[in-house]
């Protein structure tokens, strides 16, 4: 089976807005491998406790800690997800 179908379905990369700076690396492997993905960002203030509770519930992370990478129902955080697209894309 071919890595390719993989890399045109959007991914959705989890994280808080101030590690924005902090995840230039992955941004820009995504980018440079051509895999879609969607950046969804997240207040780290007063709402984040709530938030993070919401984000347990729905499965994106099972710590309550992100970031995360999304696709299709698997999710990957933090480290696993750099070697899950390094696999990908055949390193």
């Amino acid at each position: 089976m071919s890595a390719l179908p993989l890399l045109k379905n959007p991914y959705k990369l989890h994280h808080h807005e101030f590690a924005r700076l902090k995840l230039i690396s992955q941004r820009l492997f995504l980018k440079d491998a051509g895999i879609n993905f969607k950046e969804v960002r997240y207040a780290y203030d007063e709402t984040w406790p709530k938030i993070s509770k919401i984000l347990q519930e729905q499965g994106v992370t099972r710590t309550g800690k992100v970031p995360a990478l999304e696709y299709q129902g698997l999710i990957l955080t933090q480290v696993c997800y750099n070697l899950f697209l390094l696999h990908l894309i055949g390193f």
